[in-house]
């Protein structure tokens, strides 16, 4: 209740998202006010501890970054534009789950735009935890004016899974 009480009183379009989940699911953005109760229950109903986050939603394009760090420190960046198939085309045998991402067109515009900013981001987050060398990628909305908005960090390859 207060979720969807927190949802109808944002001043500005909100994402709702289980805390704990991959792939997407359970998350939704609410078009219509009759939406929020049933977005909201989605994201509870897929998050294992029952816990959700509503954020403001980035209107803008969406990247998906890999690295590589170094002594905590990025040595390999690249980010690349993404696009998603549409959900319920027939791709063919080889695409079984339809809607999924297709990995990535290189690169991402704006990319040297944003990268430093990103790139530093990065080394604050490697530092500041202690990251082992490897691999790290996050996601990525570069929003109308061109600003790169970190979201959904993790150790693996970006892009959705096949359930």
């Amino acid at each position: 209740e207060a979720a969807v009480a927190f949802v109808r009183n944002a001043d500005t379009k909100v994402i709702v998202k289980p805390t704990d989940n991959v792939s997407s699911r359970g998350v939704g953005v609410p078009k219509t006010p009759e939406e929020i109760e049933t977005v909201v229950d989605s994201a509870f109903s897929m998050s294992k501890s029952k816990k959700i986050l509503v954020e403001p939603f980035i209107e803008g394009e969406f990247a998906t970054v890999t690295s590589f760090i170094i002594n905590e420190e990025v040595v390999a960046f690249m980010a690349n534009s993404s696009y998603k198939y549409p959900q319920g085309d027939v791709i063919g045998p080889e695409f079984p789950a339809n809607g999924l991402n297709n990995g990535g067109a290189e690169p991402s515009i704006g990319f040297r735009d944003f990268a430093p900013q990103v790139i530093e981001d990065f080394n604050k987050i490697a530092k500041g935890m202690h990251l082992a060398d490897g691999k790290f990628h996050c996601e990525l909305k570069i929003d109308k004016e061109g600003r790169p908005w970190i979201f959904d960090v993790h150790r693996r390859m970006s892009g959705e899974s096949v359930p």
